[in-house]
């Protein structure tokens, strides 16, 4: 059974963690700004298309379907986003599995790492929030 039930659903416990990272983890927003890059998460089953532009500051972030070409994607299941995020599986072996596609440069994909480690501590927080489970 699939964590989250609609988009909707997943979309409002993204914009609570991307929130709380901004003000709780200042270290992984300057990540992101620091790489001048806009970054486009594409979540599937279900779907949701987030946008980072961390280009100028303040970093802002776009939640739905949005113009413009991101410098760097990644396409995941949002379970395997899930999964992620509550540290029972590693980045690392989520791009291995091959059903995680990454499109832009590769080596500028450490902005990635950075906000999905300082988002697994309030990841659960904002799961119990919502009344989801684990």
């Amino acid at each position: 059974m699939a964590v989250f039930s609609s988009s909707e659903e997943l979309y409002n416990v993204l914009r609570a963690l991307f929130d709380r990272i901004q003000v709780e983890e200042p270290d992984a927003t300057r990540t992101v700004l620091s790489t001048k890059l806009a970054i486009r998460l594409k979540l599937m089953a279900p779907d949701a298309d987030i946008f980072i532009n961390g280009k100028k500051n303040p970093l802002t972030i776009d939640y739905g379907s949005r113009e413009g070409r991101a410098d760097l994607q990644l396409d995941i299941p949002a379970d395997m986003f899930h999964e992620i995020m509550l540290g029972e599986l590693t980045l690392k072996k989520a791009f291995a599995s091959g059903r995680v596609k990454l499109r832009g440069p590769i080596w500028k994909s450490f902005a990635l790492g950075d906000i999905f480690q300082q988002g697994q501590a309030i990841y659960p927080v904002v799961l119990d929030e919502f009344g989801i489970g684990k």
